[in-house]
């Protein structure tokens, strides 16, 4: 059966607690839409670096419990990175990343196992694993196998220009990947860095308003269902983590991919 290869960020995300505190939860952008396709029955492999600090353990128990595929995921003594979230008045979110040295930016070239890859698999990551080494060579070696194996290439621009050591470099690292994918999710605020990039499949979220699918046979669009918007955290990853499983599972709607 096909599966996800999700490779990148795994972290936990610091959730504001009436109280004033924060609690922790699993997080990270990559991990959240292998935690949404696995709760769809989706088969996953995460590739990731784990820490052996407490919410390492965190991590790991969650990955357990959604029956996610971790033996991609080394143990490491580097600390869990770790994303601070407020929300506004509407509900939106904005995040204090603390990053530096983390585990999940570990991730080497060798820890990529050639035998994962597999025709038919889709290989997930986020713009964030080329922001620094070893992680970029890394997602460089995933690319490269799962053109070897022929498997389909999703990518999620997702952009975060505090974590970059410049706006050059992370649209270079963008436009340089663009090629390679199959799948691109971009919200519709992201979209200049594309360029004059063509790529196969275009998914361009609005937020809580519409969805477009662009492909060579020109443009879906799906306007969102209204509900009422509680905490928009890994919104978009849960809507991308949904549109994989369908496609894993073979569907081809895209209208009906795109409205979930």
């Amino acid at each position: 059966m096909a599966k996800l290869i999700a490779v990148g960020e795994l972290m936990v995300d610091l959730m504001p607690t009436p109280d004033g505190l924060h609690r922790p939860e699993p997080g990270g952008a990559v991990a959240n839409v292998a935690a949404c396709v696995a709760r769809l029955g989706g088969a996953v492999l995460l590739v990731s670096r784990l820490s052996t600090d407490a919410y390492g353990d965190v991590l790991r128990a969650a990955l357990d419990t959604l029956g996610i595929d971790a033996s991609g995921c080394k143990r490491c003594d580097a600390p869990t990175g770790r994303a601070v979230v407020s929300h506004d008045a509407r509900g939106e979110r904005s995040f204090v990343f603390e990053r530096t040295g983390c585990a999940d930016t570990q991730l080497a070239p060798e820890d990529m196992g050639p035998h994962w890859f597999e025709a038919g698999d889709i290989v997930h990551f986020g713009s964030l694993g080329m922001a620094a080494s070893p992680t970029r060579e890394a997602h460089w070696r995933a690319v490269e196998l799962a053109q070897q194996a022929g498997c389909s290439i999703s990518f999620d621009v997702n952009l975060r220009p505090s974590l970059w050591p410049s706006e050059d470099a992370m649209v270079e690292a963008v436009r340089a990947l663009l090629p390679y994918a199959d799948y691109v999710k971009v919200g519709e605020e992201e979209r200049w860095v594309l360029g004059d990039t063509r790529v196969p499949s275009l998914v361009v979220t609005r937020g809580g308003g519409a969805a477009s699918w662009i492909d060579a046979d020109g443009e879906v669009t799906v306007p969102a269902a209204p509900v009422p918007v509680v905490d928009t955290t890994g919104a978009g990853d849960a809507f991308w983590g949904a549109i994989l499983a369908q496609l894993l599972r073979g569907e081809h709607d895209k209208a009906a991919m795109l409205a979930l």
